[in-house]
């Protein structure tokens, strides 16, 4: 057990130092981890009863896009002023989701079935214009398995 709690978490201190100095800011996700413990897997010391782990496991995502520019505590606008129409799709918008759902499905097709390969060119269409470093991908970084149920203090 503990060999899969450390091979999971690895050397996440140097690897957040280092991003850290390169100016880089990152976020720290975590879930919780419930398994089940067998009865073949308990020690006797414990008894024969079978009982679920409850560990927390957590990551921190190196960023490659800064977004320094907005308040991490005043949103932009307040939500409850902006009218509905804001949030509901128009027929436009709607044609342009399917027709971009439509691209990205072809691309996974002829990526998975090479029969399809002649027809790349309708796959190629650009559905909008990405900053370079949004196509970079984020640096994803372990952080140590914690054998704690959160529910309990």
């Amino acid at each position: 057990m503990l060999d899969t709690m450390t091979s999971i978490s690895g050397t996440f201190n140097s690897k957040l130092i280092d991003s850290l100095k390169s100016g880089k800011r990152f976020r720290l996700v975590g879930d919780n981890i419930n398994f089940k413990m067998g009865v073949s897997q308990e020690r006797k010391s414990v008894g024969k009863v079978g009982h679920i782990q409850h560990w927390f496991g957590s990551a921190a995502i190196v960023q490659n896009v800064n977004f320094q520019a907005m308040d991490n505590d005043i949103p932009q606008c307040d939500l409850r002023l902006l009218p509905t129409e804001t949030f509901i799709i128009c027929e436009e918008e709607l044609q342009e989701i399917s027709n971009n759902f439509s691209v990205l499905s072809s691309r996974v097709l002829v990526e998975f079935f090479p029969w399809l390969k002649p027809s790349t060119a309708c796959v190629n269409e650009a559905i909008a214009v990405v900053p370079q470093d949004l196509k970079k991908k984020n640096t994803i970084i372990p952080l140590p398995i914690m054998h704690k149920n959160q529910s309990s203090n």
